[in-house]
């Protein structure tokens, strides 16, 4: 006979964690509203309660948080000191609860295995407060504790324990109790539901978890695809993800010391591309691509200078981290001091029912026709067939002839872009090829460049034997 595993998930969350940590660092902000800002891109690390209800969110720009909430303190990001007291936290955790139980979620985030241990506690509030005491040594900071039978409905008890004050114990949702639990959430309290699928369930007039978990599943796959099961599982309290104790790190870094007297900028360049090789080679070792890439200059006494830029599509390509990063170093002033380099990328993590990434292919592994079939099912979703099969009458964009000055071998070093779009010269060629077809009385003969511009786009340029130079709007990045 067999017996099915009873299963308990704790999620402890510091919420607001970097808010958290600065207010102790500057206890004289506790009644000012308080955001803090990534110094490398200008954006919103956290912000607390009181600006999240002036509409400051994470990921906001600099300037929108200034209009939004103008008598906000901003305080630039102190990443290191917020790291290691994740790191931290997850040690204690794991010393407390014993190896393979614990999942890092994100910063300040975390679930728990807790069904065998209840009994060596009494009770999971019991458990709640022996874990708070083992916590207290890292931080005074109080976490907000929700216990349930999945990672969703933790989550949730979490949010709402921490709603209630979180001073003490726990919030506790019980076996089979977690769609009455989660039935009167709004729907935005799903983990990154697609804004287009929240305006549609509103419109049917549908505001609650609860409202959305009565719908057949069926009617739900017939408007939203699988993806929209995946979510309406979620509101009935259904969570199909594992607890993954062997989750990628919140952030990696590389760093290398630089001698004093560099000779000139290209030194500093191959350092980087050093760097970024390192960098590539442990994101491929974890199997993620990354985000994000921040590049941090420290020489002498001056104070560091920091820059970055998004990664889209996430990668984990050596070639392209170099380039990146030797782009981003031209933003920076240069000295002959002794230093430090630092490269800093954030791996993609996985959200969705424990989905982990596939193993990276050698090759660039995002497709063209990925974006255009997710274009082509939000379009479907939301104006109906006929938009699509009016759609399917429109031909391919046609090429835009170019202004190009080319080397004697032929390759392009100046482009004048169509429509007023000005000038770019072309920093490298990245990829040539050729094409030659015959087509009737038409035969084809064009030589293909990818390049990069300066400033760092991409462009595919063909020349043609007959018709001169062309920007291939099919193939633009």
């Amino acid at each position: 006979m067999f017996y099915k595993t009873r299963t308990r998930i704790l999620c402890l969350h510091y919420f607001n964690l970097a808010v958290g940590l600065e207010r102790q660092r500057q206890p004289e902000l506790a009644a000012r509203p308080l955001v803090v800002v990534r110094i490398w891109d200008a954006q919103v690390l956290d912000a607390c309660p009181l600006a999240a209800a002036a509409g400051v969110q994470p990921g906001d720009a600099r300037q929108r948080v200034e209009q939004l909430c103008p008598e906000a303190a901003l305080l630039p990001a102190a990443e290191d000191h917020y790291q290691q007291l994740h790191a931290a936290l997850r040690t204690a955790l794991l010393h407390f609860a014993g190896a393979g139980r614990v999942e890092a979620a994100a910063l300040g985030e975390f679930y728990v295995d807790v069904a065998g241990l209840t009994s060596a506690f009494g009770s999971e509030t019991d458990l709640a407060e022996q874990l708070r005491a083992a916590l207290a040594p890292v931080t005074m900071l109080a976490p907000a504790i929700g216990i349930a039978e999945n990672k969703f409905t933790a989550a949730r008890a979490a949010a709402a324990h921490q709603a209630a004050g979180c001073a003490s114990g726990a919030l506790l949702v019980a076996d089979g109790s977690a769609a009455e639990f989660l039935a009167p959430q709004p729907l935005h309290t799903l983990p990154n539901l697609p804004a287009e699928m929240l305006r549609r369930l509103q419109l049917f007039g549908l505001h609650t978890l609860g409202n959305f978990a009565a719908l057949p599943a069926a009617a739900v796959a017939a408007q939203f695809d699988a993806a929209g099961l995946c979510y309406h599982a979620l509101a009935r309290g259904r969570d199909a993800r594992a607890l993954l104790p062997h989750t990628p790190p919140l952030i990696l870094r590389c760093s290398r010391a630089l001698p004093e007297g560099l000779p000139d900028r290209q030194a500093l360049h191959n350092h980087a591309g050093r760097l970024a090789q390192r960098l590539a080679a442990a994101l491929q070792a974890a199997s993620v691509h990354t985000t994000a890439l921040a590049v941090e200059l420290q020489q002498g006494t001056a104070p560091a200078q920091q820059a970055g830029a998004a990664v889209k599509p996430p990668s984990a390509d050596a070639r392209r981290l170099q380039r990146m990063a030797q782009r981003l170093l031209e933003q920076f002033e240069l000295t002959t001091a002794a230093g430090t380099l630092r490269l800093t990328a954030y791996p993609l993590r996985a959200w969705h029912l424990g989905a982990s990434q596939p193993e990276l292919l050698p090759e660039r592994t995002a497709r063209p026709s990925d974006n255009m079939h997710l274009t082509v099912r939000a379009l479907r979703q939301r104006f109906g067939a006929p938009v699509m099969q009016l759609a399917s009458t429109l031909g391919p964009p046609q090429p835009l002839p170019l202004q190009v000055r080319s080397a004697p071998d032929g390759r392009p070093l100046l482009v004048r872009l169509p429509k007023n779009n000005g000038t770019r010269t072309v920093q490298q060629v990245l990829e040539f090829w050729r094409e030659q077809r015959s087509w009737w009385e038409q035969p084809i003969q064009r030589e293909y460049y990818l390049v990069e511009a300066v400033g760092g786009r991409l462009l595919t340029l063909f020349h043609d034997a007959q018709a001169g130079w062309f920007l291939d709007q099919r193939r633009e990045l």
